[in-house]
């Protein structure tokens, strides 16, 4: 072709290599090598270019030409995806970018990368977990959001809300904010111990407690009975239709294995007839959590029921 010509033959792309020829100085074009012919371009030079590249600001279709008049649609692109910018043609207001290794025409691009959607989110009814690690709440239920504080491993937490892509809000004391659940929380406090009696907060060997990273009031163990044998502040856990009243308190992964050793050992000083009155049993709490307790055995539990004062407020605090 003559470089004096202006006859339009294709289009070259931002930042593309071409295999170079000559150059006319009297038009200022470059004769270049493009898909097996040799063309005249005014757009090429010897320096490297960095490619550009620009984001779907909405999802949209992708289109086989730059003219509006053109409705062949080549295809899709998603809101918030990267793609490589080659030429903007500003009479129809499409740029052509690569999608899938092919050049190709959207109005939904530009440079800036779009604010993330913030999901909805959608109320469940609360139930408790506990953390697997220390943990980052974030304001919303996106990645990157900003933090609102942090919580520590094996901490209890309850629950409220769920967003797409495994979000869900959570209460945790005096913050609260979204993490992602899955591989995050568990059902089951593995240093979590839940107490009914003398342990409780101000009761007579509440100071056997000490050392807990966590303390969790008013809480309720599931399908359960309370009863009352030969001394006042001896109370016993069984199964049973109702609930009853108790406190979580929750250890350290460097505290929590000394702390089970010493209430294995302080439960079992209990004894009749030669055989342990308690045994540490993980227990289901109302709120869906699961914690250590020390219930009755199979023996005692028919001790307490023959012989004991059944409680039915379940509450070590309202017995006589």
């Amino acid at each position: 072709m003559n470089p004096k010509t202006d006859a339009y033959l294709g289009r070259i792309h931002h930042a593309e290599k071409y295999e170079y020829r000559r150059w006319d100085a009297a038009n200022r074009r470059d004769e270049i090598y493009v898909n097996g012919r040799w063309v005249w371009t005014s757009t090429t030079n010897r320096d490297y270019v960095t490619p550009q590249y620009r984001y779907a600001q909405r999802n949209g279709s992708v289109y086989s030409a730059a003219s509006k008049t053109n409705l062949k649609v080549v295809g899709t692109i998603t809101r918030g995806t990267r793609v490589r910018w080659g030429a903007w043609d500003s009479a129809n207001r499409r740029g052509e970018i690569n999608v899938n290794g092919k050049w190709v025409w959207s109005s939904v691009t530009d440079r800036n990368k779009p604010a993330p959607i913030i999901p909805p989110a959608v109320d469940v009814k609360n139930y408790a977990r506990f953390s697997t690690m220390g943990l980052t709440l974030r304001k919303n239920p996106i990645s990157g959001s900003a933090s609102v504080g942090s919580i520590k491993k094996g901490w209890k937490v309850v629950v409220t809300h769920k967003a797409e892509g495994g979000w869900v809000h959570i209460n945790a004391g005096s913050i609260s904010g979204w993490i992602k659940e899955s591989g995050n929380l568990r059902k089951h406090g593995p240093y979590s111990v839940a107490v009914y009696g003398t342990l409780r907060t101000g009761q007579s060997a509440y100071n056997v407690m000490g050392g807990f990273q966590q303390k969790v009031k008013d809480q309720r163990l599931a399908n359960s009975s309370l009863y009352q044998l030969w001394n006042r502040n001896w109370t016993f856990l069984t199964n049973g239709p109702k609930t009853v009243v108790a406190e979580q308190f929750q250890y350290s992964d460097s505290a929590g294995p000394g702390m089970l050793r010493k209430l294995d050992i302080y439960e079992g000083q209990l004894t009749y007839q030669g055989k342990p009155m308690y045994t540490r049993q993980n227990v289901p709490l109302t709120d869906g959590s699961e914690s250590w307790t020390y219930k009755t055995t199979s023996f005692s539990e028919q001790v307490v029921k023959n012989s004991g004062r059944y409680i039915s407020s379940g509450g070590f605090l309202k017995r006589s």
